[in-house]
């Protein structure tokens, strides 16, 4: 895949947050991009696989069937020390309702584990799939802490509870550039676009 011509990417998503994060990327690398409900695609992937991998190019592959266009999908999630890598590729299922219902319950698990035991990543797998078939994959993970309570409006997810390694605000604090600029997502993306673009 290194046609100059296509430079459009389909983002295999309904998650705004995640999209713009990854528009934000992809625009970075001179790629435009489209949202499946742009382009009638209406679908729903089951992520039922045991690795963000398998999650990954399930959704990649399952969308580049119904376009010519590559696509790009992301499973990530938060995976906790002392939760022995929970929640794992189950981040958006650990509880019923919004990012704020999930970060509730997620602190309610942590609740009075002391600073170095709320140790963390996000991970994220990223693969890049052009009519059934796998073009790239890349990986990224993003250190850092759970707090205790929530700061910060911007981001989803848990950004408002995870500061990264060496920093001093959230994720939800920093903003989509900030964000942009040391994200697990981010690492990912620029992997798989890397392989890409030089295979």
């Amino acid at each position: 895949m290194s046609d100059p011509a296509v430079r459009t990417m389909l983002l295999a998503t309904s998650n705004p947050g995640k999209a713009a994060e990854i528009e934000d990327l992809l625009a970075g690398r001179g790629w435009g991009s489209l949202l499946p409900d742009q382009i009638g695609i209406r679908i729903e992937v089951a992520e039922e696989g045991e690795t963000f991998a398998e999650n990954s190019a399930r959704k990649a592959l399952a969308y580049s069937e119904l376009t010519e266009l590559p696509v790009l999908a992301d499973d990530s999630g938060l995976e906790v020390d002392a939760l022995h890598g929970a929640p794992g590729v189950r981040t958006a299922r650990l509880a019923k309702g919004s990012d704020a219902d999930r970060t509730e319950a997620l602190l309610s698990l942590m609740h009075g584990m002391p600073s170095p035991l709320r140790s963390a990543q996000f991970r994220s797998v990223v693969t890049i799939a052009r009519r059934g078939s796998v073009l790239a994959v890349g990986e990224g993970t993003l250190r850092g802490t759970i707090l205790a309570a929530p700061r910060g409006e911007s981001g989803f997810g848990y950004d408002p509870v995870f500061m990264p390694a060496g920093g001093e605000c959230t994720l939800a604090q920093l903003g989509i550039a900030a964000k942009n600029s040391i994200s697990h997502r981010r690492a990912a993306v620029l992997a798989a676009l890397d392989e890409l673009e030089l295979g």
